[in-house]
């Protein structure tokens, strides 16, 4: 397999948008990264292409540029819950058990179906009646105002997030009628509009916690920089939470910001030969010393 396969470059597309998170990457920046050959139109265009065969195949990857500006493509996660149906002896089973539990509002998720081919049946009730999930994500990584009526009341929110609960998705943002931080969910929204692009900057503060330690503020953030084998950029890229920065040969640059040294550095052992640590110096010092220590047992 070649540096430029097509199972490579969808892959390696796939990885960088990954990490790129809702930020995105420009078209430019991705096309240096695969590799592209010809000239750069075409290149542009077998990026295209990619990307459209990515969309077929269920990954969603977006261009959230501004019309007439370079394309700055954001890959969105999917809704990949998969309906269910259940029998009324199911149905009445599992509502009584969200009673017991204290969650009576599950049994509103369940609704009769009354067709002659399938008599009796229940049916998870889906967020049908509320905004399409890409439509909330895109008010995220887009940085859209959301306006919508909620319980009958219109209501205008600057979006912080949007993820899965026990009842469906929802979204967390500031409510600018009340100045106040909330909570809404997907399936009792409706009429819903979004914003110009960049209408609703969330603040520093409004971002989640990471759930992976390597993004923990344990030591001074510093930055670092690294070379890798082109094909493994990816792989990098995704371990370490670095930025692509560049590919000159079959050789590509990248740089992380590092919050937790000791974590970091036990992930660039992890990938061994498929890494190299250029700097700086303060890095290295201590990536040699984990070194010396594992040698000497």
């Amino acid at each position: 397999m070649t540096p430029t396969s097509q199972t490579e470059r969808l892959f390696t597309i796939t990885s960088v948008l990954s990490v790129a998170g809702p930020d995105g990457r420009s078209a430019k920046a991705l096309v240096e990264t695969v590799g592209y050959g010809g000239t750069d139109e075409s290149r542009r265009e077998s990026l295209k292409r990619d990307i459209r065969h990515l969309n077929r195949t269920g990954i969603s990857i977006e261009n959230v540029a501004a019309p007439g500006s370079d394309a700055q493509y954001v890959m969105h996660l999917r809704d990949s819950r998969i309906p269910m149906t259940l029998t009324e002896e199911q149905q009445l089973e599992l509502s009584r058990a969200a009673l017991l539990a204290g969650a009576p509002e599950l049994v509103a998720q369940f609704e009769s179906t009354d067709s002659a081919e399938q008599p009796g049946n229940v049916t998870v009730k889906s967020d049908s009646a509320g905004p399409e999930l890409d439509q909330l994500l895109r008010s995220v990584t887009a940085r859209c105002r959301l306006e919508f009526l909620y319980n009958g009341k219109p209501r205008v929110v600057l979006p912080y997030f949007v993820e899965p609960g026990s009842f469906g998705w929802t979204v967390t943002g500031l409510e600018v009628a009340e100045d106040r931080v909330k909570t809404f969910s997907q399936s009792r929204m409706s009429e819903v509009e979004l914003g110009p692009v960049g209408s609703a900057e969330a603040p520093e503060a409004a971002r989640r916690p990471s759930r992976d330690p390597l993004e923990w503020h344990v030591d001074p953030a510093e930055v670092a920089t690294l070379e890798a084998p082109r094909r493994f950029a990816g792989e990098v890229a995704d371990l370490l939470h670095a930025r692509i920065e560049s590919t000159e040969f079959e050789v590509a640059t990248l740089s992380a910001t590092v919050h937790n040294r000791v974590l970091f550095l036990a992930r660039v052992m992890e990938l061994g030969t498929r890494v190299t640590l250029v700097g700086p110096d303060s890095l290295r010092q201590q990536l040699g010393a984990h070194l010396h220590e594992v040698i000497d047992g």
